[in-house]
């Protein structure tokens, strides 16, 4: 105890593989001695053991979410990174928790685009997503808020070799986290990238390599209930920019329509859009907006999607919005299985292609399909003229990569369209389904 001074005892708890214990005779002797049902109540019995030793000394136990499973020992406080879920648990329960989800709090995931940053794990939590975060779930009862505690940045060091490379994928995450905690909900994305301008200058007077802001362009559609019309949002981490773009997949110049405010679009089109200073155009992004077939459509899912990357549900595929270049953006939907669906177009419909995104990013075991296959039927029960793609991205090709499936259903004619994805391993993440 006296090497571990302040209040809180964090006792880890989390990723026991809990096979070696259905193996083990010793730790099946002391399930039935203390007639504990399955071995997620055995991890619980140790943390309360545990929290009884380490209260007895004054201290209170600190642990990640998986101390939640086989119930929760008294007085234990919860520090939740699968998510949010398991904070909401435990603040319901009564317990006390710090809020450090994966998906908003890991900084040891890109925060740029990840071709041009140096090699991490995985995932991506750009500054603004972090920014705009709030610690304090909604879901939670007002009553039930004050065991939020706060939050917390992590930086797991695996593919961080150098202190430079640690500030750099500190700073300025670690100022935008350290506003959402200190402050109330009222945040202005803008304003506080005009007050992180200048605190770069603090930044580099104190010789810290913090990550400059970046130039790419987001583009994030949001269709209508109806789905004939989507309105287009740009957004940048820099201050005031002066954005630029093309609906026609040109490239943008100093000369093109300037963004000055979210616009609709009420057919397909190919924006690119640039940031431009002082007359030169800083990079280009892309987005096809697909107003296709299958937009809007009933899917039917014929193996389930994995229970932690349910998207937007049976709404995922066909909600015209294509993932962005993380998977937990809610726009990539994850399967342990292969994908197979069914999309009803509605009525029978002359067909010309069928394609599909999908990603690979090997760190979190995300992979290529090993091919597609689609078939069409007029009746919904009779399908025929299978169609084919491959894959040709290596499994051993560690950088996020992505790749549009296409087969070509011209001639054929259908109301519903069965899409198969063969699984090879891992993984799968299949953003959205494009019928024309």
């Amino acid at each position: 105890m006296e090497l571990f001074p302040s209040t809180y005892l964090h006792i880890g708890g989390d990723e026991a593989d809990k096979r070696n214990w259905k193996a083990c005779a010793r730790c099946q002797k002391r399930m039935k001695e203390n007639t504990l049902k399955d071995e997620f109540e055995l991890q619980s019995y140790a943390i309360r053991r545990m929290e009884k030793f380490i209260s007895s000394k004054g201290r209170k136990l600190l642990g990640w979410d998986e101390i939640l499973e086989g119930g929760l020992a008294p007085g234990s406080t919860v520090m939740s990174w699968r998510g949010e879920q398991g904070g909401i648990d435990a603040a319901n329960m009564g317990h006390d928790v710090v809020m450090t989800p994966n998906n908003y709090c890991y900084f040891d995931y890109y925060q740029q685009d990840p071709s041009t940053q140096p090699e991490a794990i995985g995932g991506y939590i750009n500054l603004q997503k972090v920014y705009l975060w709030d610690p304090v779930p909604a879901v939670l009862e007002s009553s039930k808020q004050k065991h939020v505690l706060g939050a917390q940045a992590n930086i797991w060091t695996e593919y961080i070799a150098t202190r430079e490379y640690l500030e750099y994928m500190t700073f300025p995450r670690l100022l935008a986290l350290s506003e959402v905690a200190w402050t109330d909900k009222s945040r202005n994305w803008d304003e506080f990238k005009a007050r992180l301008s200048r605190n770069y200058t603090i930044l580099q007077q104190h010789s810290i390599n913090y990550c400059r802001p970046s130039d790419k362009v987001e583009l994030q559609p949001q269709f209508s209930n109806d789905m004939k019309t989507a309105i287009v949002h740009m957004n940048t981490e820099q201050h005031m920019p002066e954005i630029r773009y093309t609906l026609d997949g040109s490239e943008p110049s100093s000369t093109s329509m300037r963004y000055t405010a979210p616009f609709p679009l009420d057919k397909s089109a190919t924006l690119r859009a640039s940031v431009i200073r002082n007359g030169r155009v800083m990079g280009a992004d892309s987005l096809t907006i697909d107003f296709h077939k299958a937009l809007g459509k009933s899917v039917t899912y014929h193996k389930p999607w994995q229970e932690n990357y349910p998207a937007q549900k049976e709404a995922t595929l066909v909600n015209g919005v294509r993932g962005s270049l993380t998977y937990q953006d809610k726009q990539w939907q994850g399967f342990l299985t292969d994908v197979d669906i069914t999309v009803d177009l509605g009525s029978v419909e002359d067909l010309s292609s069928l394609s599909a995104g999908f990603m690979q990013i090997t760190g979190p075991g995300i992979y290529m399909p090993h091919y597609i296959e689609v078939s069409v039927s007029e009746d919904g029960s009779q399908f025929g003229n299978t169609a084919r793609a491959t894959n040709d991205v290596s499994e051993n090709d560690r950088s996020l990569r992505f790749k549009t499936f296409s087969v070509s259903l011209k001639g054929q004619r259908g109301r519903s369209v069965r899409f198969f994805a063969k699984n090879q391993r891992g993984f799968q993440f299949i953003d959205e389904v494009i019928v024309y």
